[in-house]
């Protein structure tokens, strides 16, 4: 991820802090239930390119 460009420690702690409902410092399932349904706002779009060479 992180030769991808896609790796910053502040968004993931970011991310990770939004989702963590209960501030134990982790994601359970329903907590990441409720993100995926939050959906990805504010998230930079990602073109097929750029998905395709992450998975590559």
């Amino acid at each position: 991820l992180k030769e991808q460009g896609l790796y910053d420690a502040e968004k993931i702690k970011e991310v990770i802090s939004e989702a963590d409902s209960d501030n134990d410092g982790r994601i359970d399932y329903s907590e990441f239930v409720a993100m995926m349904r939050k959906g990805t706002a504010g998230a930079e779009p990602m073109n097929n390119k750029k998905r395709r060479d992450v998975v590559l």
